[in-house]
C-alpha cells in the first residue's frame, strides 16, 4: 500500500513537471523576436518610408513562413520617425525601453539614421541604416551599421558612366545644401569627374538649393544663360525624391532640354507621377531593379511576394528595407 502510494505520488510529480516543461517550451517557442523599425511614414521622406514599411511586412511574412529564426517567430515594431531627426531619436528610446527590441533598422538619410543610431550605440544594441548612403554613417560606433552602397561608390559610378557612355565632360549640378546627402554626393561626383575627364573643372556650374524648395527659376535662368557659354552637356540631379521632378518640369518649361541624370534619391514613384513627360529619357543610378537580369532566387522570391501583395514591383528604397530587415 505504501509502495503504491509512493508510486502514485511520483507519477503525479513527474506528470506535473512534464506539463510545466512542455508549457514552458511552448511559451518559449511562441515568444516573438522583436526587431525595431523607424522609418518616415509622414513628412518629406514619407515616399521612401512607406516603401520601406511595405517591404518589411513582406520580409516578416516570408521569414515566419519558413519558421522564423530557429523556430522563433519575428515581428517588426514599426514606428514613424516623421522625417525629423529628433523624432527618430525619441522613437529609438521607445523601442529600447518600451518594446525591448533586440536591434533595429531605419533611416533613409544620415540625419535620421545617426539620430537613432546614436541612441542604440549608447545602449550597445545594433542599429542598421536602411537607405542613408553617406559613407560616414558607421563611424557612429561599433553598434552602427549600414546596408546600402555608400555615396563615394555611387559618385564614382555616376561619373564613370556619364563620361564613358555619353562623353559628358562638362555638366551642371544641382547641389542640395540643406542635406548631407546632396552636399556630399555632389562633392564625390565632381571629384571623380575630374579624374575620369582629366579636366580641372568639369562642373563649371553648381546650382545651390534647399531640400523641398518649390521654385527653381533663379537657378534655371542662370543655367540657361550659361549653357552655350560653358558648353553644358547635361544636368546632374543628386536630389531627394520630391525635388528632381519639380526641377525637371520647370527646366522644360524654360525650354532647357539638356539630358537629365539622377542618383538613387530620385528612384521613387514621385519621379514620374510629378515629373510626367519632363522626366522622359532621364537616367539615374539606383540600388535595385526588379527587372534587372541575374536576380538571385532570394530576390526573385521577394519580388514575386511583393507583387502578389501590393500589385506592383518594389522600388529600390523599399527593397533596401527588405534587405536590412533580413540582415538584422
Amino acid at each position: 500500500m505504501n509502495k503504491l502510494r509512493l508510486y502514485g505520488i511520483w507519477s503525479i510529480i513527474i506528470t506535473v513537471m512534464f506539463f510545466i516543461l512542455i508549457s514552458s517550451a511552448i511559451g518559449a517557442e511562441k515568444e516573438p523576436i522583436k526587431i525595431g523599425v523607424i522609418v518616415s511614414i509622414t513628412g518629406e521622406a514619407a515616399e521612401m518610408g512607406i516603401e520601406n514599411k511595405r517591404t518589411i511586412d513582406v520580409a516578416v511574412d516570408l521569414l515566419n513562413a519558413k519558421g522564423g529564426i530557429k523556430g522563433y517567430p519575428v515581428i517588426a515594431i514599426i514606428l514613424d520617425g516623421q522625417s525629423k531627426p529628433a523624432v527618430f531619436a525619441t522613437k529609438a528610446h521607445r523601442l529600447l525601453e518600451a518594446f525591448k527590441v533586440v536591434g533595429a533598422i531605419g533611416g533613409n538619410d544620415i540625419s535620421y539614421a545617426t539620430a537613432a543610431g546614436e541612441v542604440f550605440q549608447d545602449a550597445k544594441t545594433p542599429f542598421l541604416d536602411i537607405g542613408g548612403t553617406t559613407a560616414t554613417i558607421p563611424l557612429v560606433g561599433d553598434y552602427m551599421f549600414m546596408s546600402p552602397i555608400p555615396d563615394n561608390d555611387q559618385g564614382r559610378a555616376v561619373a564613370k558612366y556619364i563620361y564613358e557612355k555619353f562623353g559628358y565632360d562638362t555638366v551642371a549640378i544641382f547641389k542640395d545644401v540643406g542635406s548631407a546627402y546632396g552636399t556630399k554626393l555632389t562633392e564625390y561626383i565632381i571629384h571623380f569627374l575630374k579624374g575620369f575627364t582629366g579636366k580641372e573643372n568639369p562642373v563649371p556650374l553648381v546650382l545651390s538649393y534647399n531640400t523641398g524648395d518649390s521654385d527653381y527659376l533663379a537657378q534655371l535662368t542662370r543655367l540657361k544663360a550659361n549653357i552655350s557659354k560653358l558648353g553644358i552637356q547635361a544636368i546632374i540631379l543628386p536630389t531627394w525624391p520630391q525635388d528632381a521632378p519639380k526641377i525637371a518640369k520647370q527646366a522644360r518649361e524654360l525650354a532647357i532640354n539638356l539630358p537629365l541624370v539622377g542618383t538613387d534619391g530620385v528612384d521613387t514613384s514621385a519621379l514620374t507621377e510629378v515629373g510626367g513627360d519632363a522626366v522622359e529619357g532621364m537616367i539615374f543610378s539606383t540600388h535595385f531593379s526588379a527587372s534587372q537580369p541575374g536576380l538571385t532566387g532570394f530576390a526573385k522570391e521577394f519580388v514575386e511576394e511583393y507583387i502578389k501583395k501590393e500589385g506592383e514591383e518594389p522600388g529600390a528604397f523599399g527593397t533596401m528595407g527588405y534587405d536590412a530587415y533580413d540582415i538584422s
